[in-house]
This record gives C-alpha cells, sequence and structure tokens, in this order.
C-alpha cells in the first residue's frame, strides 16, 4: 500500500472520530432533553391528578337553596358555571400539554437510539480504520 492509500485511509479516521465527537455530544444533550422531559411529564401528571380531584369536587357540588334565592342564586350559579366551565378547559388543555410533552419524549428517546446505534457503528469503523492503518505502515516500511 502506498503512502497515498495511508494519507487517504488517515483522513478517513480523522472524519469518523469527528462523527464519533458528534455522535457523543448529541446524546449528551439528549440525555439531558430526556431527563427534563420526564421530570415535565412527571410534575404535570401529578398536577392533572390533583386537577381531577378538584374538578371532581366542584361537578358535585350543589348549591343549598335556602341560602341562594333570587338573583343571588341565579348570579352565583351563573359564576359558578363558568368557574367549572374553565377549570375543565383549563385541564384539557394541561392534557393537551402532557401529551405533547410525552411526543416529544418518545422523539427524543428515537433520537437518542439512533444516535446510540449510529455511535456503535462509528467506533467499528474506527476499528477496521486502524486495523488498515497498521496494515498500511506495516507495508509501508
Amino acid at each position: 500500500m502506498n503512502s497515498r492509500n495511508l494519507s487517504h485511509l488517515l483522513t478517513k479516521k480523522s472524519a469518523v472520530m469527528q462523527d464519533i465527537r458528534y455522535s457523543r455530544s448529541q446524546l449528551s444533550q439528549l440525555a439531558d432533553k430526556i431527563t427534563r422531559l420526564r421530570t415535565a411529564v412527571n410534575r404535570i401528571q401529578t398536577d392533572i391528578i390533583d386537577l381531577e380531584t378538584t374538578k371532581r369536587k366542584i361537578d358535585r357540588f350543589s348549591v343549598d337553596t335556602s341560602s341562594w334565592k333570587g338573583a343571588n342564586e341565579t348570579a352565583f350559579v351563573r359564576r359558578y358555571s363558568t368557574y367549572r366551565s374553565n377549570v375543565n378547559h383549563f385541564l384539557q388543555k394541561t392534557v393537551a400539554t402532557r401529551d405533547e410533552l410525552e411526543a416529544d419524549l418518545r422523539s427524543a428517546e428515537q433520537s437518542n437510539l439512533y444516535y446510540t446505534n449510529s455511535l456503535s457503528g462509528l467506533q467499528a469503523s474506527l476499528s477496521s480504520l486502524d486495523n488498515q492503518i497498521r496494515q498500511a505502515q506495516v507495508q509501508k516500511e
């Protein structure tokens, strides 16, 4: 093997090493992102459970007609209905946000798997290139 082929192998090795550094960097960033997303999903799930408990209490609340009569009862019922509607709307938006976070988490986990597999392939390529370089150096001598 001539020095041109050795030079070519060394250039390929350099490119593979650069790709390995990039993959490791991506894996590190993805690990941080996955941790943040898991924490967010867990927190929002706890908040959803608390909100659902509050919503059930609101849904079961009944107006004591002996305390509320006429215009006061009508105003209270209207405001209470608005409050119930707002709590329900907030709960729906919170669940939708959790679902989006879970989708982002699944995507990050897929990317993590991709870079993990890519890194394994790159390390195998690096090992192969190292063997080829050693053989080329021996032949050059």
